[in-house]
């Protein structure tokens, strides 16, 4: 499993991922790598959307007819068939009635999917969430009251440097300019510098400088080196549920 993914967990349905209480809107996700499915059902949940996942087409669609979901994120090449397939059949079961869907992909010209509705890889978690939430607010009810549940979101950071290379000081800096485009509220971080305690990175693992270590929430995740890779420490972010600044 990818680092920074979390284990599905189960609830009294084997398809449930746990979610934050009083959730909104309900989310079919039908996605077959293990790795997507859950870095996209994390994004999700940190939104505060109650996510149901199926790894194949035909779970999909056994799925839809146990109950309505709010909205059907399908990536575009399922086993078997297309996303497109899968929801055609759906349709002309009478499944989908007026439910919206987003089809992920990185197929150059997938065919019978919408523009509006695709969602293109490689993924770009804010655009994503930015296309989930224009969809339920252009709906026939209020987009999902997710402001005070964000708020609340608080991420742990623990960046360990030595201070006598300049790959510590390069971390530094790139962690506080990447952090200035999101809510600092939302974010604690704490700087350990190993040439004044040798043992500080004993309790995060950690044994070269510099690493970033997200402690909290879990799961807990090492980014190793300079930090000059942005996408990486925002994925962290993004997928833990900081806001970005407008």
């Amino acid at each position: 499993m990818a680092p920074g993914f979390v284990e599905r967990r189960k609830s009294s349905s084997d398809n449930k991922l746990i979610a934050p209480d009083s959730v909104p809107r309900t989310i079919l996700l039908v996605e077959d790598n293990r790795d997507i499915r859950e870095m996209i059902a994390t994004v999700l949940q940190g939104q505060g959307y109650s996510v149901v996942v199926a790894t194949t087409p035909e779970e999909g669609v056994a799925l839809l007819r146990q109950e309505r979901y709010d909205l059907v994120v399908a990536h575009y090449n399922l086993p078997g068939m297309t996303a497109p397939v899968m929801l055609q059949e759906a349709a002309a079961a009478g499944l989908l009635k007026a439910t919206p869907a987003l089809v992920v992909t990185a197929h150059p010209d997938p065919q019978g999917v919408e523009r509006e509705s695709l969602v293109r890889k490689p993924l770009d978690l804010a655009k994503f969430l930015q296309q989930v939430q224009r969809i339920f607010a252009s709906g026939s009810g209020p987009p999902p009251k997710k402001d005070r549940r964000k708020a609340a979101v608080v991420v742990e950071l623990a960046l360990y440097v030595n201070k006598v290379w300049i790959t510590s000081a390069r971390a530094r800096e790139n962690l506080e300019r990447i952090l200035d485009e999101y809510a600092r509220s939302q974010v604690r971080l704490k700087v350990f510098d190993v040439a004044d305690d040798p043992l500080a990175g004993e309790a995060d693992q950690v044994v070269f400088t510099p690493t970033l270590v997200k402690r909290s929430p879990p799961p807990r995740a090492w980014v190793v080196g300079d930090l000059s890779d942005d996408n990486i420490v925002k994925s962290l972010l993004d997928m833990s549920g900081v806001q970005r600044r407008a």
